[in-house]
């Protein structure tokens, strides 16, 4: 089964009105990336959130009884990637995401892939990388050294992303580039029965 899936969903996630987050301050060092190897990222939360949520996907996750847990804003600066990661602190984790690349310069050169173990006797837990002791980071750091990628998507519409498969985000183009990440709270369960819950809206 693939880690990503297009989506017949919405197109813009934000209310039409929406104004990204003013990005001056933190490109003012020039166009590389913070140093500790994350991207610059606002977080939307509750009442925030609905604020500049478009309309009709709340009305949608009304509809199908789905609770937003946040949006996430990524400011991908020109050839940045994203260190390899999964998302929470467990493989096994997996929440409703889906993904847009979204804005006035969209990027179709602006991709996430997904990576699995070079050696196949080894598992996905041996490849963590525990030398990082930033205890604040809420995903898990893989070794790169010991993966290979196994998958690669250009995110041109919204798309649904397996995050709890080793990943990373990549603009490959010379301008910044905005990557959006709508989160869900509710535990469908696995991957595939979240796959399913979704055939509807899946792009054949």
């Amino acid at each position: 089964m693939k880690n990503f899936y297009e989506l017949n969903f919405f197109e813009n996630p934000f209310k039409s009105n929406f104004v990204y987050p003013d990005a001056k301050d933190k490109l003012e060092l020039g166009v590389s990336n913070k140093p500790d190897d994350t991207p610059y990222v606002w977080n939307y939360k509750g009442k925030e959130l609905l604020n500049i949520l478009n309309p009709e996907i709340i009305e949608w996750a009304k509809k199908n009884k789905l609770d937003f847990e946040a949006l996430y804003i990524f400011l991908m600066t020109p050839k940045y990637e994203i260190l390899v990661h999964t998302d929470g602190f467990f493989l096994d984790w997996n929440p409703i995401v889906i993904n847009w690349v979204v804005g006035d310069n969209h990027i179709p050169s602006m991709y996430m892939s997904w990576y699995g173990t070079k050696n196949p006797k080894e598992s996905l837990d041996e490849c963590i990388d525990l030398s990082s002791d930033d205890k604040s980071l809420y995903y898990l750091r893989m070794d790169e050294s010991k993966l290979k990628e196994i998958e690669r998507h250009n995110i041109t519409g919204p798309t649904l992303v397996k995050v709890s498969t080793p990943h990373r985000g990549v603009n490959e183009s010379d301008q910044n580039s905005w990557f959006i990440s709508l989160r869900f709270n509710n535990k469908i369960g696995t991957w595939d029965k979240i796959v399913e819950w979704f055939q509807p809206y899946i792009v054949k």
